[in-house]
C-alpha cells in the first residue's frame, strides 16, 4: 500500500484536484496501510518535497492517531509556517488523550509565533481543545 499511496502523492497534480478529490483517494489507501506501510511513509517523510509534506498531513484525520502524530511530529521540525499550521490542524480530529502529550505541546508552542491572522486563530483553537 505504501507504493501506491508514494506514486500517489509523487504525481503532480492541479490543486483543485487535490483538493476537491486526490485527498479522498489517498485517505483511502491509508486506511490499508499496515504497521510497515507507516514505518516507509515514517522513514522517508522529511526525505520528501514540501508539496509531498503538505499533501500527506492534508490527509489526516484522526482515523489512525498513533501513526499519523508520529508523521506529525516529524513534520514540525520542518521549518515551512504552512505546513507548521495544516499539521496543527490536522490534530485537532484527534482525541483529547492524544493531544495531551507534552513534547508535541512544547513543540508547537515553541513554533506558535507564525503572524499571519487565520494561523493565529487556528493555534488559537487548537489549544482550546489541549
Amino acid at each position: 500500500m505504501f507504493n501506491e499511496l508514494d506514486k500517489f502523492i509523487s504525481y503532480d497534480t492541479t490543486t483543485d484536484y487535490w483538493y476537491d478529490e486526490g485527498f479522498c483517494y489517498a485517505q483511502k489507501i491509508l486506511e490499508d496501510f499496515s504497521d510497515d506501510d507507516w514505518k516507509e511513509l515514517y522513514d522517508i517523510i522529511l526525505s520528501k518535497d514540501l508539496k509531498y509534506q503538505k499533501k500527506i498531513v492534508y490527509c489526516f484525520d484522526g482515523t489512525d492517531e498513533f501513526h499519523e502524530l508520529k508523521i506529525i511530529e516529524q513534520l514540525l521540525s520542518v521549518n515551512d509556517d504552512e505546513l507548521f499550521i495544516m499539521c496543527v490542524d490536522s490534530m485537532r480530529n484527534f482525541s483529547a488523550d492524544t493531544l495531551k502529550n507534552k513534547r508535541l505541546i512544547d513543540k508547537i508552542k515553541a513554533k506558535s509565533d507564525v503572524q499571519d491572522r487565520l494561523s493565529g486563530i487556528v493555534i488559537e483553537e487548537f489549544f482550546k481543545e489541549v
